[in-house]
Formats: C-alpha cells, structure tokens, sequence
C-alpha cells in the first residue's frame, strides 16, 4: 500500500514539470514560425526621374608647371634668397655664385689655348716647309739624275775610245818594235862586206817589209797623245759624275729631312682636334664664368616649393638646388579607383572646395597606369585643372573635389541602398504579395540617392531598401508603417 502511494507522488511531481515543458516549447515554436513568417522592410518604388551621376572625392593641390632649378658651374654659393613658400617675381635674383675660381679656370683656359695655338701652329708651318724643301730637293735630285744620265752616255762612249785608241796604241808599239828589228836586221846585213846571193835578197825583202810597217805606223800617228788625251777627259767626265752624286746625295738627305718634318693626315688630324678641344674647353669655362656672374633669376611668377642649398654651400654643375611653381596654372591631383574610371572622361566639370571656398575646373588628364592601394583596389591617378586660381590656394593641402560624371533624363531609377551584388552580378529584393523576390538587375549611372536601372525591373515595383543578411529570396515580410 505505502508502495503505491510513493508512485503517485512521484506522479504527481512529473505531471505539471511535463505539461510545463511541453508549453515552453509550443510557445518558441509559435515564437519561432510567427518570426519566419513575417519580415518587416522598407520599401520604395522604381520610378522616372533624372539622374546626375556624381563622384566626391578629395586630392592634393599642385602646381601645374613645376620647374627644378639645377646648378649651371661648379662654385660656392655666395646668395640664396630662397625660403619655402616664398612667392618670387619673374627677373627676380634668387642664387648668385662665388666666381673667383671659375675666373682663374678661364685665365688657365685661355692660355692653354693660346699655348695649343701656337704649338699647333709651329708643327703646321714646319710640316709645310718640310713638305716644300722635300719638293724642291726631288727637283733637284731630277735635274742631277739626268744630267748624270748624259754624263754617264759621254762617259761610256768617251771609255770605248779610250779603249779603241789604247789598242792602237798597242798595235803601233808593236808597229814599231817590228820596224826596229827590221832595221837592226838590215844593219848587220849592211855592215858584211860580201854579201850573198841569198843574204842579198834577204836586205831586200826586209827593206821591202819595213817599208810596208812603216807605211802602217804612219796610219796610227801619235796614239800615245791621243790616249792620253782620251784619259784626261774620262777622268774629267767622272770627276763630274762624282761630283754630281755627291750632289744627289747630300739633296736625298735633305728630302729625307724635310720628309721627316711632314705631318701625316692622322697627325693633322690629331693637332685638329687638339684644337677644337682646347677651344671647347675655353668656351665652357667663358659660359661658365658668364653663368655664374649673371646668377640664378626667376623666369615666372611663383612659389618657392624646395630647396637644396644655402648660402656659403658648395653645388657641382647639375645638382638640383629648388623648385620653383607656377602659382598661375594649378590643379589637384586625385586618385580614381577602376569602379569609376569608366565613367571618368577628360573636359568633365569639377567644383573643388579648399579652405571653404570654392572653384571651377575640369578633369584635363587621367593616368594610363594603375597602383593597389593598401585595401588592394586599382587606383589611377587624375588630375583636375584649376580655372580661376588665387592666393588662397596653397600647394600641398588636400582640396575636396565634386565631379559631374553624366546627366540622364526621364530613367528607371531606384535608391541606391536598395541595389547589392554577389558573384553573379547586381540585385535586389522586390516586395510584392507579402514576399520577398530577388532580382538580378542591370544598373547604369548613380547619385548619392539613385542609381539607374537599365534591365530587370519595371516601373512602379517596389524594391527593399533595408537589406541585411537576415533577408532571403520568397521570405514572408511586411512594410514597416
């Protein structure tokens, strides 16, 4: 009995714990289905209008013609009227140079030119008398060669009578060796008393031969003398050759001399270019003497933007020493993501604010090359010109800039907040019956407001414009009243 009683007591306490259980439950149900049921939204419809499409963005004032001034010698500085932001006039004197040893260059200059001048000048002028006594002694050694030609003739022709009459003379001695034995024969036949037949007939016969070698004698006459004087000529006529080709000589040696002195092309050549370099060299140090004496002047009206140098410092030619903007011609650069650069074009009209006040200009150059940002979007760099600049501009400080990018008329449009994107494109929600329908849209030009619908919607639907990620395609919701 007391078994029994326990189990309805237990009974007791399960029973309204499970009823209680079971209400909680129904009720999140109830709670849950009445939240999955209905969604509140705002809405607005797709209608007509215009739409002025416009970009806000902001950039950095500049100057539109920048100029670096470099240094134009290698000097000290004496002046530099130079501070930046300080407006300078055209003409006005903004560096001078200390020009002591840009003077002292120019002196060296032109003495080494002088000197170069002058050395030149020597070597040419012996070059042209080498080349003119090596001609003239050639003339000579011509005229030399051809009177030895003839000399040389007369001395063969003068040497083979020489030898003709030598052989005369040979043939006369022997004449005359004959006719002495002749006679000395003829004496001793002479001087026997009884003289015989035979010996007889021997002196006439001898008689008869001396007569004959006599009579061949006379034909040579005196060859001695004439040998002789056949000898003193040729001797006389090499005498001359020999004169004459120490003549040759000595005028070979002053050809070879004057040759010596000749200057080759490649030397002309060389003392050219010597030349022109040495006055090369004293017409730089001349533009760089008169460079520094007439100093560094404004060649416009502008500001100051950088410095390099200071007075009492040294500069080498070319180093930038400032900059100098033209505060007449400014604008503000600006960067333009890939988003809006298809609707960017230059001539597009710009209202730019700086310091609350307000000026007019236009897009005059957008950049063809691209850089990530930190975020990673594709930014170009465009500039705005400046239409009617003043003093209140000031180079260096962000400028906010308003761009028109494009007017439509009477278009399909909606709010912008109403339009999202996914990795299929542009959409958004339309309310209709009770639900939520997802629309993908093809949109066109935007305001701050609206944005143009091209494809996807008709007038007069009414779109979400309170998108969050607890909305879904065919959800049940509401207009919030």
């Amino acid at each position: 009995m007391e078994k029994n009683n326990k189990k309805k007591k237990k009974w007791k306490i399960i029973l309204p714990v499970a009823v209680v259980v079971i209400l909680v439950i129904v009720f999140v149900q109830k709670v849950k289905g009445s939240s999955e049921a209905v969604q509140e939204v705002e809405t607005a419809k797709a209608e007509k209008g215009n739409i002025t499409a416009e970009l806000e963005t902001s950039g950095t004032i500049d100057s539109e013609d920048v100029r670096t001034y470099s240094s134009p010698v290698n000097a000290e500085i004496v002046t530099a009227n130079l501070q930046v932001g300080k407006p300078v006039k055209k003409g006005e004197s903004l560096v001078t140079f200390d020009t002591a040893s840009l003077e002292k260059s120019y002196n060296i200059s032109q003495l080494q030119n002088k000197a170069s001048d002058a050395a030149n000048q020597k070597s040419l002028e012996m070059s042209a008398k080498g080349s003119e006594q090596a001609a003239q002694a050639d003339a000579r050694i011509q005229s030399i060669d051809d009177q030895l030609n003839g000399l040389n003739g007369q001395i063969s022709e003068l040497a083979a009578q020489t030898e003709q009459s030598k052989n005369a003379a040979a043939e006369a001695g022997n004449l005359d060796k004959e006719i002495t034995e002749l006679d000395k024969r003829s004496e001793e036949l002479k001087n026997k008393k009884d003289l015989t037949k035979e010996e007889q007939k021997e002196l006439e016969r001898i008689q008869k031969e001396k007569n004959k070698k006599q009579e061949q004698r006379k034909a040579y006459g005196d060859v001695t003398a004439k040998v002789s004087e056949l000898e003193n000529q040729l001797k006389n006529l090499q005498s001359q050759a020999e004169s004459l080709q120490g003549s040759k000589a000595e005028e070979q040696s002053k050809k070879a001399a004057g040759e010596a002195s000749v200057l080759t092309d490649a030397e002309k050549q060389g003392i050219t270019s010597s030349q022109q370099a040495a006055k090369l060299t004293l017409s730089q140090s001349a533009d760089s003497l008169a460079e520094a004496k007439a100093g560094i002047q404004a060649e416009f009206d502008g500001i100051v933007t950088s410095t390099e140098v200071a007075a009492g410092s040294a500069v080498q030619e070319g180093a930038p020493m400032f900059s100098i903007a033209d505060a007449s011609k400014m604008c503000v650069d600006f960067k333009v993501s890939k988003y809006n650069l298809t609707n960017l074009e230059a001539g597009q009209k710009v209202t730019i604010t700086s310091l609350d006040r307000k000026y007019q200009g236009s897009v005059t150059n957008i950049g063809k090359v691209a850089e990530k940002n930190e975020q990673g979007v594709a930014m170009a760099t465009a500039r705005v010109h400046i239409d009617d600049p003043d003093d209140h501009l000031i180079i260096g400080l962000d400028a906010k800039l308003k761009i028109e990018l494009g007017k439509k008329t009477d278009v399909l449009k909606v709010p912008i907040a109403a339009v999202n994107s996914d990795s299929k494109g542009d959409f958004v929600y339309v309310f209709s019956k009770d639900k939520l329908q997802k629309k993908y849209v093809k949109t066109g030009i935007s305001s701050k407001k609206n944005i143009e619908i091209i494809e996807g919607l008709k007038e007069g639907e009414k779109v979400v414009t309170t998108i969050d990620t607890t909305i879904e395609d065919g959800m049940k919701a509401a207009e919030k009243k």
